[in-house]
């Protein structure tokens, strides 16, 4: 009887001992899993607010706007997942605002909201709106572009290659509005590029069939193109020459422009007959002069 009565203690206690463990292991896999929760990287883009000065107003009071940035709020994140985010908190929206200051009148292009960009999104038009004149009869949202996302290659930029402006008419009159129409991908070095620019010129357009000549005006849009984007400084020189040097010239930043050899004329026939021709260009870089 004693013995049984021993065993049976025994066995009450290793029960309860396993009972005690499992509720420890409970625990500990709860803790473990909270610790994890709390340490994972929350991101979360936010606008947030970027105050610049434009001068006095005509009461010499201080003229300050908040335009705006979007910036991620990175919490228990660490280098390699902050590097990953980047800059992929754009503008989702932005504000025209207009105001005074002492030189004049002047609109102030203010972000209204953010968002978190894709990561992998390749470099594309995004669609962007801009409100003109908020707070006023005039109000008007319009349908402005932005160039956002990834290069391909491993440094780069997603730059705007086609650019036109959206009229929104105001309380004087018309105003202009950049737009985004079209973007692409440049390498870093010499951040210099062509995009569209388009000329209109009448072009005469003569037939003859069977001995009836035939006259036609009509419209040629030539894309010429133009360049844009910035130039490094270029290296320091002489004069009058690097061997012997008086007066050494300091570095002066290089010009992005067209490249003469890559130009190519464009030949059409004008209201008067004769052939006419424009310099279009056909590549940017940066140089000297």
């Amino acid at each position: 009887t004693a013995c049984l009565a021993v065993a049976a203690a025994l066995g009450e206690l290793s029960l309860e001992m396993s009972k005690r463990a499992r509720l420890a292991y409970g625990l500990g896999f709860v803790m473990t899993m909270a610790l994890q929760a709390a340490a994972q990287c929350v991101a979360s883009c936010e606008r947030v607010s970027v105050p610049i000065s434009y001068g006095f107003d005509a009461a010499l009071r201080s003229v300050e706007v908040d335009v705006g940035s979007c910036r991620y709020d990175l919490k228990n994140c660490s280098a390699e997942e902050v590097a990953a985010f980047g800059s992929n908190c754009v503008p989702q929206a932005y504000e025209l605002r207009p105001f005074n200051n002492r030189l004049g009148p002047f609109l102030a292009r203010v972000i209204k909201s953010c968002y978190s960009l894709d990561v992998n999104s390749k470099c594309q038009r995004v669609e962007v709106p801009t409100i003109v004149f908020p707070d006023s009869p005039y109000r008007k949202m319009l349908r402005t572009g932005a160039c956002y996302g990834k290069w391909n290659g491993s440094e780069g930029s997603c730059v705007p290659t086609n650019e036109a402006n959206i009229i929104a008419h105001g309380p004087n009159g018309p105003i202009p509005v950049p737009n985004m129409l079209s973007c692409g991908c440049i390498a870093q070095e010499g951040c210099c590029y062509r995009v569209d620019h388009f000329e209109s010129h009448w072009q005469l357009n003569v037939t003859t069939t069977n001995n009836v000549t035939t006259s036609i005006v009509s419209e040629e849009l030539i894309n010429v193109g133009k360049c844009v984007g910035s130039c490094p400084l270029g290296p320091a020189r002489c004069y009058p020459s690097d061997d012997v040097c008086t007066w050494r010239l300091p570095a002066s930043r290089l010009k992005c422009a067209s490249a003469p050899q890559s130009s190519v004329l464009y030949t059409y026939t004008d209201l008067s007959g004769a052939t006419a021709s424009v310099a279009t260009v056909g590549r940017c870089d940066c140089r000297t002069g």
